[in-house]
């Protein structure tokens, strides 16, 4: 049987094995992940690894694969874990539209932003998902306290929800833990969101209660004000390349402290180097239809859990 090793691309993976192909299904060997326990390390997990599908006994490592224009896509339906190619190009991100205050970061200038090619998970990160992170020892558990949180230590009808009340540090652990990946830059989150063309949501520019679950129990009385929904539930609400709930269910962190925009063109930007809050997108179900636009930026503090959740990215390869 042929074996074919997958070589690492762009940000270069601290303690990665090498993984190899067989018949399809990922094998890897000699990777080593550590749980990050402060804003520090996890800051360090978000910006150095690569996010190829590496690791030992995680998910990532024996999930289904195909052939895609960014290389090797995970493709476990069942388990909710499914990598969206996003190809390499330009768009235009933050918006000319008035800024909102209040905990809202400012989304201007509008600037063009060149993108090397990455993977990001098509749905959000499941309470299942998350719960094999904390079986394996390599995520801490989340609250179970707070209003609105999901995870549930035993399987049941939670698993299909989108895991929240997460910190920073634990949403960096687990994109690691789950195959030496890491969280989304701003930049990767909106242009997933928005596509080239600017848009105001991820199916284009005209709201409908339909296409995301927000505003529970006040515009989008359909919507259990409680919780959010299952992943995935609002197909019409995806982006154009397939990537759901980029507007509402659960409010996403991205890797990036809160600075102001550049006033010029950039290529693969990550943000300020340092701060004091981390980024929120997309806003959860709760929020109002007039604070979930895809260009707007919210900060958090890192140690916030929130109802917030996350999704993780790999760079193409």
């Amino acid at each position: 049987m042929a074996l074919i090793q997958l070589r690492h691309t762009g940000r270069q993976m601290a303690n990665a094995g090498s993984c190899f192909i067989a018949l399809s299904i990922v094998a890897c060997s000699g990777a080593r992940f550590s749980n990050a326990t402060s804003d520090s390390n996890a800051d360090n997990i978000s910006q150095q690894n690569n996010g190829s599908l590496d690791g030992g006994t995680h998910p990532g490592s024996l999930s289904p694969t195909e052939d895609t224009a960014c290389g090797l896509a995970r493709v476990d339906t069942a388990a909710k874990a499914v990598d969206v190619c996003i190809p390499h190009g330009q768009f235009t991100m933050g918006s000319a539209a008035a800024n909102l205050g209040g905990t809202f970061s400012d989304h201007s200038p509008p600037h063009s932003v060149t993108l090397s090619a990455y993977f990001i998970d098509a749905y959000e990160v499941t309470v299942a998902r998350f719960r094999a992170c904390v079986q394996a020892g390599a995520c801490d558990l989340p609250s179970t306290t707070g209003t609105g949180c999901t995870f549930n230590a035993q399987p049941g009808s939670a698993d299909s929800l989108p895991v929240n009340c997460i910190l920073y540090s634990s949403a960096a652990a687990f994109c690691n833990w789950d195959g030496g990946r890491r969280l989304p830059t701003e930049a990767e989150w909106e242009r997933a969101a928005r596509g080239t063309g600017a848009s105001n949501y991820p199916w284009g520019d005209t709201f409908a209660c339909d296409h995301a679950v927000v505003a529970a129990s006040t515009s989008c009385p359909n919507y259990d004000p409680k919780l959010p929904a299952p992943v995935g539930k609002l197909q019409p609400g995806a982006s154009v390349e397939g990537v759901y709930d980029l507007i509402g269910n659960v409010a996403e962190w991205v890797s990036d402290w809160v600075g102001s925009y550049p006033r010029t063109d950039v290529t693969d930007p990550t943000g300020s180097t340092t701060g004091t809050q981390r980024v929120v997108r997309g806003g959860d179900w709760l929020f109002p239809t007039t604070q979930i636009m895809a260009y707007l930026r919210r900060s958090s503090m890192p140690t916030n859990a929130g109802t917030l959740g996350f999704r993780c990215v790999r760079d193409a390869g």
